[in-house]
């Protein structure tokens, strides 16, 4: 059997090795894609540290690849840029039947980089193609800005998760990070006023350029916020965002991580966010492709395939690092 394109797979704690996969046909339906780049999430970073992927897992979900094969059925051009979808749902079970498609029964098998394979590869062939799974990008969007998509829709979800905000409302925002960013992003889209908390200077620039306001280290009085988003997983993170709400105010929790909630001084709603909904992921392509969000100058540095490891590194250890990219098309 012929070797096919090269992918990384998670084979010890920090542990990446990139080898030629499969050879995979194409059916009617699916769509082969040279992969462009992809942006290193948290989740991405948790799973490399513990070690736990399963052993043909291809992670990376954050995806921006060209068309180089498509099914008779796939009405896609060759050559085409897209942003692509990772999260699916299956539209049949109770969740996606009351519209929180995000939650679907079926959605970690159905996910690219769960139990589908995911973008740290050469080649990604999407299979059955659904209206929703790839979005066209424009041709003036550099590859850097259009990652985004997805972490965005993620913001976008969590905004919304907030409640009835209007345009010029005070949100806080406590994180700055490659999450904190787009939820900047996000908030600063439907026009609200953010102010943005993040211990690392090196952070403070990009937070501004994405919409903030004013950013604060943690310990800088800033009062109190009728509208509070929580984008860092921890627990000092969450404390903040509790003593910086205002009474019968709102915190949205964007960030994932075993933190415990603390005590609630004041009458406080908080508001679990997961994923996102198709018409999120559609709303955050529009930002991206009419540059309404340009947050490709946030990533730090971009890594080809080969120095994988290097890339899981630096975004760990380095503390100037803010995001960081594979891009498999590039020589290493």
């Amino acid at each position: 059997m012929s070797e096919g394109p090269k992918r990384a797979l998670l084979t010890a704690p920090r542990r990446f090795e990139v080898a030629p996969g499969p050879e995979s046909s194409l059916g009617p339906a699916d769509v082969r894609m040279d992969v462009l780049a992809v942006g290193i999430c948290g989740s991405d970073l948790a799973t490399f540290r513990a070690g736990d992927a399963a052993p043909d897992q291809v992670l990376g979900h954050e995806i921006v690849a060209r068309v180089s094969e498509a099914g008779e059925r796939a009405t896609l051009p060759v050559g085409a840029r897209v942003m692509v979808r990772p999260m699916r749902s299956c539209g049949r079970c109770w969740y996606c039947a009351q519209g929180s498609t995000q939650l679907c029964d079926r959605s970690r098998e159905l996910t690219l980089s769960f139990q589908r394979p995911g973008g740290y590869a050469e080649e990604l062939v999407l299979r059955d193609l659904e209206p929703g799974d790839v979005t066209p990008l424009a041709a003036d969007v550099p590859d850097l800005d259009a990652i985004w998509a997805e972490p965005l829709a993620v913001a976008l979800h969590c905004v919304a998760a907030l409640g009835d905000t209007r345009p010029g409302d005070a949100v806080l925002v406590v994180g700055a990070g490659p999450l904190g960013l787009c939820v900047i992003a996000a908030a600063h889209a439907r026009h609200l006023k953010v102010t943005a908390v993040e211990p690392r200077p090196a952070r403070h620039a990009t937070a501004l350029a994405a919409g903030a306001q004013a950013v604060h280290i943690p310990g800088h009085p800033i009062g109190a916020f009728p509208w509070t988003i929580v984008a860092a997983g921890t627990p000092a993170a969450l404390r903040l965002a509790v003593d910086a709400t205002a009474p019968h105010g709102h915190i949205a929790v964007a960030a994932l991580g075993p933190v415990p909630l603390p005590p609630l001084p004041n009458p406080i709603e908080i508001h679990g966010s997961f994923g996102y909904r198709t018409d999120e992921f559609r709303q955050a392509t529009a930002l991206i492709n009419t540059h309404a969000v340009r947050l490709g100058a946030a990533v730090t540095r971009t890594f080809p395939l080969t120095d994988i490891n290097a890339a899981f590194a630096y975004a760990l250890e380095d503390g100037d690092a803010v995001k960081v990219a594979v891009t498999p098309g590039a020589a290493g």
